[in-house]
């Protein structure tokens, strides 16, 4: 298969599977909102963060790793050498987080005083089962990912949400609170973690063949720490904090609301592009040098614009409805803060998405993107330090979405200086008026009821896919890309009169 095929039908079975999690992901949280309260779910919210927090703490830049070098390995024909680094990488993943899960045991009585947070110390013992099955089961997925095996990766995740959403909806009917979820959490996981080892085992069994891993190691830490001091730009440091400064757990919940909205849901279609990004610019620099690298980045930013800002725009516009019709008039609160992260994340979506700044990955720059993440992860560290005491959970949006933005556009702007690529400047401008304008009439329509709420969705899509096929049409290579990889689907755009006929 061409690369510019697998790139396709790499995205596409990646988005099937990520678009239907992000989904059941959104629907689990209108349920477990809906029936635990604001107050309650804020401190189911600040437990799954700490958990997603020990997690980053345990990956030690294996996600990278892998996505940089088992790539290159497959395509040089290294099986030995791939099966040599997951094992090594896996023993060291474990280790980390039975430390780290242990950590969390011993200190579980000052870290919930330290957060006003008794439920860290009552869950405990649960929630070090709940860490090592997750990250188990991410190790797994870190393989699938890097090696493109995205039609395995659809079917699992489409299991896995099926299961999710049938047990959350037990739960509803006979009695939902947040022990019952993290026992959910705990059986979801460990089934995935199954599927995931089941389709990994040709890596791990496969006879292993020793390289040197030092320049792999000396990767792997200055990524590990630029991605722990990113972290610091997610919003499970932001729920800690505002729990630290403000002691109400509803409005730990507004946030997680209003952040979930505008990430799950806003990058919803971006999931499968977010998780590939690197494997396929790492495949293509190491096939086509520096002329595939930029093929690949210019074809990813476009994809990236033309699927997140349409979703942002719309939210701006609609934020009351979807609160409303969603999360009920209890979360309220959290339409402003919506709004507010929808826009910084609209602006950020014409300078790359935060995503640029990957391609200097596979060039051996992994230190400008310590520089980059760890400034952007402080930025908003000291930002959130002094905005939420003063201005309270807006100060935590506006610190989250500024410094997001500004790390942004430093990030397009030392990529473009050290690549020497060339934005595409014209596509980006030509796409502002096709998202933006259509999004501004739906404000029109007034208050919704969920039936009117889909229906404009659907057509402010419909809208924008045909403006941006008729005022930004593929080129010849991304033409030739989308023929080769799916044949039956480019037809069916050029029967749709969305693609021109050869």
């Amino acid at each position: 298969m061409k690369f510019g095929a697998k790139i396709i039908q790499g995205l596409f079975w990646g988005q099937v599977g990520m678009s239907l999690r992000s989904f059941i992901t959104f629907a689990v949280s209108i349920i477990v909102a809906r029936h635990l309260g604001a107050s309650s779910f804020g401190v189911y919210s600040a437990l799954v963060s700490t958990i997603a927090i020990l997690l980053r703490l345990s990956n030690l830049g294996i996600y990278s790793v892998f996505n940089n070098y088992l790539p290159q390995f497959e395509t040089e024909g290294k099986r030995g050498e791939t099966s040599y680094l997951v094992r090594r990488a896996g023993l060291l993943r474990i280790a980390i987080l039975l430390l780290l899960g242990g950590g969390l045991f011993y200190l579980r009585n000052p870290l919930a005083s330290y957060f006003d947070l008794p439920a860290l110390k009552d869950f405990a013992a649960v929630m070090v089962f709940w860490l090592f099955v997750r990250g188990l089961s991410d190790l797994f997925i870190n393989v699938i990912m890097s090696r493109v095996k995205m039609r395995f990766f659809a079917f699992v995740e489409t299991t896995i949400s099926i299961i999710q959403i049938l047990g959350v909806l037990y739960l509803a009917k006979t009695g939902m609170d947040i022990p019952s979820l993290i026992a959910l959490a705990i059986i979801v996981y460990s089934i995935q973690c199954l599927f995931y080892a089941v389709g990994t085992r040709e890596t791990y069994l496969q006879p292993e063949h020793k390289t040197d891993l030092k320049p792999i190691v000396k990767y792997g830490l200055v990524i590990s720490l630029s991605m722990f001091i990113q972290y610091f730009l997610k919003n499970d440091i932001d729920l800690l904090m505002i729990m630290y400064f403000l002691k109400d757990s509803s409005l730990v919940g507004y946030y997680n609301i209003a952040y979930l909205l505008s990430t799950t849901g806003g990058y919803a279609l971006l999931a499968a592009v977010n998780s590939l990004t690197l494997p396929i610019m790492s495949e293509a620099y190491t096939k086509s040098g520096m002329k595939g690298l930029e093929n690949a980045w210019l074809f990813l930013y476009k994809i990236s614009l033309v699927l997140s800002a349409p979703v942002f725009a719309f939210m701006i516009f609609q934020a009351d409805n979807i609160i409303e019709i969603f999360y009920s008039s209890e979360y309220s609160q959290a339409t402003g803060l919506l709004i507010f992260f929808s826009i910084f994340y609209w602006l950020s979506a014409f300078f790359g998405t935060g995503a640029a700044v990957t391609v200097l990955l596979p060039l051996g720059k992994e230190r400008w993107v310590l520089y980059l993440r760890g400034g952007g992860g402080i930025l908003n560290l000291v930002m959130n330090l002094f905005l939420i005491p003063l201005v309270g959970i807006q100060g935590a949006v506006f610190a989250t979405g500024v410094s997001f933005f500004i790390l942004t556009i430093v990030e397009l702007t030392v990529v473009l200086k050290l690549t020497h690529f060339r934005l595409p400047v014209g596509f980006a401008l030509k796409m502002a008026p096709i998202i933006l304008l259509p999004a501004l009439t739906t404000i029109l329509i007034g208050e919704m009821v969920l039936s009117w709420l889909i229906v404009c969705a659907l057509l402010y899509g419909l809208i924008v896919i045909k403006l941006t096929f008729s005022l930004n049409p593929l080129n010849k290579r991304e033409l030739e890309m989308l023929e080769d990889a799916m044949p039956s689907l480019a037809e069916m755009l050029k029967k749709c009169r969305l693609l021109p006929s050869s």
